[in-house]
């Protein structure tokens, strides 16, 4: 996932879904938790920037059962340089080449999604930089965008 994130517009879609019949075990799940209940928050941002480490709604499989939890968007994790000193160091964005090298233990046990509108990517050209918001073609989708999750007691 970028850097750059927007979620504002998902729950809107998910009404759009269920009133055009356009329903899945996703939006079930997601109308069960925050829009027929009021006790629980999804986490609407206009733009989350992952180096803000803002609290992002992810998707995820507890007990067999679909579940959301609002969670940091960060991945902890520690490793031994070439001198053997010990490094922590925290992880925003990754390509899968890398992710499923470094993190293979978690990567195969811990995934999540996180439902989103739209996302920034950059292009550079000519020394200049242009942003791109990527957003579905149609108005009644949204992205759900792979991540890894680390749950803390």
């Amino acid at each position: 996932m970028c850097y750059w994130v927007g979620t504002k517009k998902v729950r809107e879609i998910i009404k759009k879904r269920k009133e055009s019949n356009i329903w899945d075990n996703i939006d079930q799940a997601f109308y069960d938790t925050f829009i027929a209940r009021t006790d629980k928050e999804f986490m609407e941002q206009y733009i989350a920037i992952g180096k803000g480490k803002p609290t992002l709604t992810t998707l995820h499989k507890e007990n067999g059962q679909l579940a959301f939890e609002n969670m940091q968007w960060t991945l902890p994790y520690s490793y031994t340089d070439k001198t053997g000193k010990a490094i922590t160091r925290e992880l925003q964005n990754s390509t899968c080449e890398r992710v499923f090298f470094q993190h293979k233990d978690q990567i195969y046990s811990k995934r999540c999604l996180v439902p989103i509108d739209g996302y920034v990517e950059y292009h550079h050209f000519s020394g200049e930089t242009y942003p791109h918001y990527i957003y579905p073609k149609d108005e009644n989708e949204y992205f759900l965008a792979a991540g890894n999750l680390r749950l803390w007691n």
